[in-house]
This record gives C-alpha cells, structure tokens and sequence, in this order.
C-alpha cells in the first residue's frame, strides 16, 4: 500500500502543461485552413504541403504517394515532432488509412501529443504502431488518455518509450476502461515492481484485451506476484509475453497458479525470467491440468535438466494437456529427456519442442557412458542424427523400411530424406542433402542403412 500511496503521490503532468509544450494554440485556426483546402482535394495531399509550408519542415513524397492507402508504414522516416505534427494535422480527416505505423521517428512527447490529438478525430485507424518514438512520460500520458475514449483503435504498439514507473498509472487505467481495445505492447520499457501492483489487478478486470506484451521490462517481486495473480483472473487474454522481467522464484510459483487455473491463455512466453527448478515442478504440475494452453515458452531459465523432464513428463502423462509446443531455448537436456519428447511425438507427431544442447550425464547408467555435446560448438549434422538414433533408432528402421519392401537395406537419398524428416530430426533442407551425401552412396546411388 505504501508503494501505490508514493506512486500516487506523484501527479501526471498536467494536460494544459503539454499544450503549451507542444504548441498547439493554433491547432482550431491550422484545421480551418485546412478544411478550405480539402474542398478541392479531398486526398490531403495539397493540405499536407501547405502545412509543411507553414511549419517550415520538408514534406515526405513517401507520406503523399500513400496517404490514400488502406495500410500506411513510415518506420524510421525521421520525421521528429514537427514531421509528426504535420502528419498529425493531415490525418485528422484521413477516411483511408486503417493501419498506421510510424515506428523509430523520434516524434518525443510533443510529437505524441499531436498523434493523440489527431486519434481524438479520426476513427478509422484501427492499428497504431507509435514504438521507439521517445515519448515518454508526456507522451505516454496523452497516448493513454486518448485511448479511453477512442473507440476504433484495436491494436495498439508503444514499446521501447522510455515509459517510467509510475506511468504504469495511465496504462492500467486503459486496462480498465478500454472496452475495444485488443492488443497492447508496452514492452521494453522501464515498468518495475510498482508497476507489477498497478497493472496485475487491472489486467484481472479487463474482459476485452486478447494479447499483451509486457517483455523486456523489470516487474519482479510483489509486482511480478501481482501481474501473475491479474493473469490467473482473466478471461479472454490469449496470448501474453512476459518474458525477461526477472519474475523470480516468487513469480514463477504465482504463473504456476496463473496456468492452473486460465482458462482462456493460448500461448504463455515466460522466457529469461530466472526461474528455478522449483518453479518448473509447480509448473509442470499446472500444465497437466490446463485444457487450453497450447503453447509454453520457457526458455533461458535456470530450471536445470530436471526440470526439462518435469516438464515433458507432465505433458507425456497429461490426459488433458493440448501443448503443441514446449520451447526449452538454451537449456541444455538429458538423453531421458529426448526419450520422452519421442514418446510424446508417437501420440502426437505435430509436438514440437527447442531446446539447448544434450548433455552426456542423465539417470541411468546408459547415460554415463554416452557422447557429451560440446554446447559451445555448432553441431555436426551426424552428431545431430547420432542424438536422435539413441533414443529413436527403432523407430528410423521402421520408417526406412517401409521404402524398402524386399528388405535389401538399401534406399534413395531422397528416401532416406523422407525418413529424416518424418523422424522429426531438426535439419534444414541444405542439411538434409548434406548428410545423404556424407553418409556415401553405393555404385547404384543407393544409401546402405543395414
């Protein structure tokens, strides 16, 4: 409480404040004058010359060769906040753009504040990317404040703002009065802990919103609690990305409660979050009771082999389970654990799992004595295969066999592709044809497996 109580303590900039910055005294006498002009074009072409006219910036020929298209991308045009005001200006009376993106053109608040007034007119646009723009705290204040009461905006991208802690305010309050909003990117910004107990119980009100990112930011501890618990009490989100916040044991003990108990989550990405072992068993134990979660990512977290096992065990043993895909990335795995991904695959062949390199130890003593992998060097297309033979070797016979009917243990390379593929061993297409050719050919161009 004490943390919301600082957090609220400290007031938004004000409105009035902003106009004055941004300079928009003139704004009611600069969209007169443009309203003569459109009576004779009404594109906004001839509109956008003479405002750059008279703000004094050099108009963007990419700007008014597409200003009547359906899907308008200006990333990276550099057009600062008097490009974006002029812009803005122009947009106001747009009825042709629905998809707007003006990513990395370093608009700053002022620019954002234009944009924001521009989407208080326009309600065609459906699909706003404002991402790498230094908005900041000004800017994210007035982007929020537009977004309660713009009723056409369905996708909304403001990462990588410079939004700060306590600006966690305005978004959470989009959470809870955006009625039509359906997807929101804040990520890469500076959201921490007392963002986490702002946003979790505004993201378990919100009945709408079907995606969210919050990646790349730093919501650990109470806040990562708070975001998980938000998580556990929504019902429509479907897809969400967490990742890289730093969650933490605590956190990833409160996402295991957030998978149990969802009903409506389709894809969870809780990657590089420091989560532990412990954190993997809770997990692994939620997964076997989610009928809806389809895919789960995972990765760079230190949940050790042991918890890569946990895993696909509850997903092998699961009678509810749909997970189509486990996403291990850079966690290095046991033999054990590829035996279970194959028995996995028998049920399901669509099953798809990444993960790091292979260790040589494991929890039998088969293990002990089998090749390590070095994670450090690139694999050998015949390590690859040599992996995926120890614990699928039957299964390759019968897959050759089936293009050798008089059982001569001979096939075409282009068979012996056919069986790699359906094995499920991850090559690209140029290593596929590599390793037929390692493998040799005899006189007739055919691959002894025998």
């Amino acid at each position: 409480m004490k943390i919301l109580s600082r957090m609220k303590a400290r007031s938004a900039p004000t409105p009035e404040l902003a106009e004055e910055e941004s300079g928009d005294e003139d704004w009611d006498t600069d969209l007169e004058d443009e309203d003569s002009t459109n009576m004779h074009d009404t594109s906004g072409r001839t509109a956008y010359r003479e405002v750059c006219e008279r703000l004094g910036v050099v108009p963007v020929s990419y700007f008014t060769r597409h200003i009547s298209d359906q899907q308008l991308t200006m990333r990276y045009h550099g057009l600062g906040p008097v490009g974006t005001k002029a812009i803005a200006k122009v947009l106001r009376a747009n009825v042709h753009i629905e998809k707007l993106n003006l990513a990395g053109n370093w608009m700053e608040a002022i620019g954002g504040i234009h944009i924001a007034h521009m989407l208080l007119e326009n309600e065609y646009i459906s699909e706003l990317n404002l991402s790498d723009n230094k908005l900041g705290s000004v800017g994210g204040y007035h982007v929020a404040k537009t977004l309660n009461v713009n009723t056409a905006l369905r996708h909304v991208d403001l990462a990588g703002n410079g939004f700060a802690e306590t600006d966690a305010e305005y978004f959470a309050g989009v959470l809870e009065q955006n009625k039509f909003l359906k997807s929101l990117n804040i990520s890469r910004n500076r959201f921490g802990e007392m963002s986490g107990l702002r946003m979790g119980p505004a993201i378990g009100t919100n009945d709408v919103l079907e995606h969210l990112d919050l990646s790349w930011n730093e919501i650990r501890r109470e806040g990562a609690v708070s975001v998980a618990r938000g998580l556990k009490e929504n019902i429509r989100i479907k897809t969400c990305n967490l990742s890289w916040n730093g969650f933490g044991p605590e956190g990833g003990a409160a996402l295991a409660d957030a998978i149990a108990t969802n009903e409506a989550l389709i894809e969870l990405d809780i990657s590089g979050n420091r989560l532990d072992i412990q954190s993997a068993l809770l997990i692994a134990k939620a997964i076997s009771t989610n009928e809806q979660l389809q895919i789960l990512r995972i990765g760079n977290n230190p949940i050790s082999t042991m918890g890569c096992i946990a895993l696909a065990k509850s997903i092998k043993e699961s009678e509810v389970s749909i997970l189509t895909c486990l996403d291990l990335k850079d966690i290095p795995v046991e033999y054990e654990f590829l035996a279970i991904v194959d028995e996995i695959r028998k049920k399901r062949p669509d099953f798809e799992v990444v993960y790091g390199s292979v260790m040589r130890s494991g929890n039998t003593p088969e293990d002990i004595g089998k090749r390590a992998v070095d994670p450090s060097a690139p694999k050998d297309p015949l390590l690859v295969l040599q992996e995926h033979l120890i614990v699928n070797d039957t299964r390759i016979l019968d897959i050759l066999a089936k293009f050798d009917p008089d059982d001569t243990k001979n096939v075409t390379p282009e068979q012996f592709t056919s069986a790699l593929e359906e094995l499920g061993v991850p090559y690209t297409k140029e290593q596929l044809d590599d390793i037929a050719k390692k493998l040799g050919k005899n006189e007739d161009g055919m691959i002894y497996y025998g």
